[in-house]
C-alpha cells in the first residue's frame, strides 16, 4: 500500500538509570507508512455470486514515532494478519466484500535519543490491532 497511515496519539515515560520516571508521559503520535501483506485467501463457494474466505498474512510496515522532545524514531516490524471476509458478486463484473481482520506485530527491541539528547535507550515496541474493510471491485 503506497498511502501513509494517519497519525495516532500516543505518551511514552522516561526512566532514569535508578528505574524512577522523569516525566510522568510526554504525549506524541505514531504514523504506519508503506505497510503490506502476502496473504493465503482460502474460500467456499456458496452461490455462483457469494464466497466466504479466511486471510492468512505475513504483515510488514515502517512504524515512525515522535513527540517534541525526542527525534523521530523509525521501526521496521513485521508480524501477521488473520481475518475472515464475505464477497458478493454484482452485475457487470462488479462485487462488494467486508472483511474483519486482526493485526499482531511481532515485540521489537528500538533504540531511542531521551529528551532533548540526554540519554539513549532500548525501548520495547509491539502494536495489534483490527481493521473493518468495507470495499467494491472489478472483477477482470
Amino acid at each position: 500500500m503506497p498511502i501513509a497511515s494517519r497519525c495516532a496519539k500516543t505518551s511514552v515515560s522516561f526512566p532514569n538509570s535508578y528505574g524512577e520516571v522523569l516525566l510522568s508521559s510526554i504525549p506524541g503520535s505514531y504514523q504506519m507508512k508503506n505497510p503490506y501483506n502476502i496473504s493465503l485467501i482460502p474460500g467456499y463457494k456458496l452461490s455462483k455470486a457469494r464466497v466466504i474466505y479466511g486471510k492468512v498474512s505475513y504483515t510488514g510496515a515502517t512504524v515512525i514515532y515522535s513527540d517534541s522532545l525526542t527525534p523521530a524514531t523509525r521501526a521496521n516490524m513485521t508480524g501477521y494478519t488473520l481475518g475472515l471476509g464475505y464477497k458478493q458478486a454484482l452485475e457487470n463484473r462488479l462485487y462488494v466484500f467486508v472483511e474483519d481482520l486482526y493485526t499482531k506485530f511481532q515485540d521489537q527491541t528500538v533504540s531511542m535519543t531521551g529528551p532533548a539528547g540526554i540519554t539513549n535507550f532500548n525501548l520495547t515496541a509491539g502494536a495489534s490491532g483490527y481493521t473493518l474493510l468495507i470495499g467494491a471491485g472489478y472483477r477482470f
